[in-house]
């Protein structure tokens, strides 16, 4: 059973519908104002955040990264890093450039 965590700071658990669509209306009068997304994924995401975290702890991987204090950016640029150089040595070795698959960058 995943870990029941409080609130997050600042917060009091619960969906902020008001603010919500107050932020919808002034996204849909403008749909440039990007910021209102923004609003809006904060008023509903409530609670998210924590349940998830619980959910990843709860994980056998999940819980070693976390005692280990891991930063995921870190592990994920590190396996952007390592798939790109297996894919510069597959190309030289095949002696021809090929196209780098959509989920690469750079």
């Amino acid at each position: 059973m995943a870990a029941k965590l409080p609130p997050f700071p600042g917060t009091t658990g619960r969906r902020d519908w008001k603010t919500a669509f107050d932020a919808i209306k002034k996204l849909l009068a403008n749909g440039d104002d990007t910021t209102q997304v923004f609003r809006i994924m904060r008023a509903l995401n409530v609670g998210n955040a924590p349940m998830n975290y619980a959910k990843f702890i709860a994980t056998e991987e999940g819980g070693r990264m976390a005692y280990e204090r891991k930063e995921l950016a870190q592990v994920c640029a590190k396996i952007a890093a390592d798939e790109a150089a297996h894919w510069s040595l597959l190309t030289s070795a095949l002696g021809e450039a090929l196209p780098k698959p959509a989920f690469m960058f750079g």
